[in-house]
């Protein structure tokens, strides 16, 4: 996930959302202890939300350093 090391989804925000789109802020928390974010596009698609990639075929946005986990929704372990 980061050039430090591995990594592991931590949580979400959502930043956009419409009935068949929203964009995401996905929370990555780094082999470091630190945090991590990117932005990802999603498509509602035969019943489930699909990860849009961009023209140039890429999944998510940068990743950029976070102070914290506060303001996202956390997934339970």
């Amino acid at each position: 996930v980061t050039s430090r090391g591995g990594g592991s989804y931590a949580g979400f925000a959502l930043v956009r959302y419409a009935a068949d789109t929203a964009r995401v802020q996905l929370l990555v928390k780094t082999g470091a202890g630190g945090y991590v974010a990117t932005l990802v596009e999603l498509r509602w698609d035969a019943g489930d939300w699909k990860v849009v990639p961009s023209r140039a075929g890429v999944v998510h946005a940068s990743l950029g350093t976070v102070t914290g986990s506060a303001g996202y929704t956390l997934w339970r372990k």
